[in-house]
């Protein structure tokens, strides 16, 4: 993934979209990873691919029985932190 710093993100905009056509983008803050620029078609598949996991996810604890809404949001809520 090619990485660019955020100032320079800012003042080479048009060229870090031309290159999340290509590929991930990675924008740096004071040497830390802090977003990712992605072309919209990218992002969607993420997405449909996220929303597959979650789905694989509800059909298992349907599978398994279900334990609630508290215990299923602390579920979700724990996968955010992955």
């Amino acid at each position: 993934m090619n990485t660019i710093n955020a100032s320079d993100a800012k003042n080479r905009f048009g060229q870090c979209l031309e290159q999340a056509l290509v590929g991930p983008v990675g924008i740096t803050k004071k040497e830390r990873l802090v977003a990712v620029m992605v072309s919209s078609a990218e992002f969607e598949k993420l997405t449909k691919a996220h929303m597959r996991l979650l789905n694989i996810e509800a059909d298992r604890a349907v599978q398994e029985g279900f334990i609630g809404t508290e215990a299923t949001e602390r579920f979700f809520d724990s996968l955010d932190d992955k």
